[in-house]
């Protein structure tokens, strides 16, 4: 079975201008394709094995996943390591060693102190060069690993994009997310933060979402709390609609265009998916009424490890009747979604 390494050298050498990483900075989008990913991840990979970091170590990173967390965690697995989640610190016995931990900025860095976690050593992300003062474990400083200067060429943008919304802080979603991402060779957006991961969605035009089942149904109860009160006539209506669209076969042609043009489209619209087809779930899946909601906005719900590439030609079937002019029913659901 090939390692993580493999699988990011395989993709490396086969689509190396392509795009691999997206990430927000200072307001801007910028990228990293699949050769930097991979040179950044060896040279990291290397000052760790020098560092002492090998099978069996512990790498502790937050919730809060970046782009650069991508690469450090993709380094300790492809090592032999385990993550986990930073709050797990005090918990785990101080025999367990090496324990490093990724900090993503100064705050994260004085944390780790403050807590009086017993650590090996700290990956610190110091992109901002901030000044830390005396540290009682080794600090490795990732700035000049986690080069990030704009291209020479213009970017070769994947035919697929993809949005980090799970937590790489759990080691076996880790793992699944990240052979995934190597696998299938998609783009990886890294949302600014947890609370603009809808906003971030939007802008990169996300075509897969990849996600926990217990993410997913936080999701999907969140947005039916942007729905119509429970038992009003709109809801009511709204509810039918993704459910006729979740079962097209079954119903009438003209009650599919009625669902797809007052509900469907607009709904999409309203959440700045248009291009969003598909779902992953990490695990078992979400519930089967998530289930029915995403089948409703007509997204495909599989399994993680069933991913296939997909390109923007294979278009969701209402992409079609989309024209240029709405009707007021339109916007007036829109605005209230």
């Amino acid at each position: 079975m090939s390692t993580l390494a493999t699988l990011l050298s395989e993709r490396a050498q086969s689509d190396g201008a392509r795009v691999a990483l997206s990430f927000k900075e200072r307001g801007a989008w910028r990228q990293l394709d699949w050769s930097r990913v991979d040179l950044a991840t060896s040279s990291l990979r290397c000052a760790l094995v020098e560092a002492g970091f090998g099978p069996g170590a512990v790498l502790f990173v937050s919730k809060k996943a970046s782009a650069h967390t991508v690469i450090a965690v993709l380094a300790a697995l492809s090592l032999g390591g385990t993550v986990l989640e930073i709050g797990e610190l005090l918990r785990v016995p101080a025999s367990t060693e090496p324990r490093w931990a990724f900090a993503r900025n100064s705050a994260e860095f004085v944390s780790l102190f403050e807590a009086g976690a017993a650590l090996n050593g700290i990956l610190f992300d110091d992109r901002h060069g901030a000044s830390l003062g005396r540290s009682t474990v080794p600090v490795l400083r990732c700035s000049g690993l986690f080069s990030t200067e704009p291209s020479a060429t213009e970017p070769v943008f994947a035919t697929e994009r993809s949005l980090l919304e799970s937590s790489l802080a759990r080691d076996s979603e880790a793992r699944q997310l990240l052979t995934s991402w190597l696998t299938q060779g998609f783009e990886l957006g890294a949302p600014e933060e947890s609370e603009s991961i809808e906003r971030d969605a939007g802008e990169l035009d996300v075509s897969l979402r990849i996600a926990s089942s217990q993410s997913w149904d936080a999701w999907a109860g969140a947005l039916r709390a942007r729905f119509a009160a429970p038992g009003s006539r709109k809801r009511r209506f709204v509810e039918w609609a993704l459910a006729v669209n979740a079962q097209p076969l079954a119903r009438s042609r003209v009650a599919r265009w009625v669902a797809v043009l007052l509900v469907v489209v607009p709904l999409r619209r309203a959440l700045r998916l248009r291009q969003w087809r598909r779902a992953a779930s990490l695990d078992a899946g979400p519930s089967p009424e998530t289930a029915l909601l995403l089948a409703g906005l007509g997204v495909r719900l599989e399994p993680c490890d069933g991913i296939m590439p997909c390109a923007f030609e294979d278009t969701f079937e209402v992409a079609a009747t989309t024209t240029t002019g709405s009707s007021p029913s339109v916007n007036a659901f829109a605005e209230s979604a």
